[in-house]
């Protein structure tokens, strides 16, 4: 699988960032990545902070993991250290950096995947939120205030 880096919609841009409570659920918020490249720009240093446990399924876990592969697969990008992320943000976005981070947005069949990074030297390099897809599309598309029905079949047609 080859991961399409998108940019998010303006009225995604609170999807860059943990959530918690009932937003987390009803977005089905499963978790942030956050992550630095070491002193020297060459390692790579995660913790994963769950948001809803029970949604870190195995089929979760393996797609995450490829998808972070993808994006750290030195072959694909001439850049040796301090961000292979930014670098293949850059390339794929073709973004001129004006601002300190760069943000884009993956999504799959099952999960949608949002990262920030930030170019410069930081404390953390990089954050990954990641949700469900089962959740955050109606979620979504309430939001927008696009119609929907409920499980009656009756139209829901109300912003969150």
């Amino acid at each position: 699988m080859e991961p399409i880096l998108q940019q998010a919609a303006q009225d995604e841009q609170p999807l860059f960032f943990p959530m918690e409570g009932e937003t987390a659920g009803r977005h089905g918020y499963i978790g942030c990545l956050r992550g630095d490249y070491g002193r020297d720009g060459t390692e790579l240093w995660t913790t994963f902070f769950d948001g809803q446990p029970q949604l870190k399924t195995q089929a979760f876990k393996d797609e995450f993991d490829e998808i972070i592969n993808y994006l750290l697969d030195a072959s694909l990008h001439p850049v040796e250290s301090h961000g292979p992320f930014q670098y293949r943000c850059l390339q794929n976005m073709r973004h001129v950096v004006t601002d300190p981070t760069v943000q884009f947005k993956i999504v799959t069949e099952g999960y949608s995947y949002y990262f920030r990074c930030q170019p410069e030297i930081a404390d953390y390099h990089l954050y990954c939120t990641i949700f469900d897809n089962r959740f955050l599309l109606p979620a979504l598309e309430l939001q927008r205030g696009r119609n929907l029905t409920d499980e009656d079949g009756e139209e829901v047609n109300e912003k969150i």
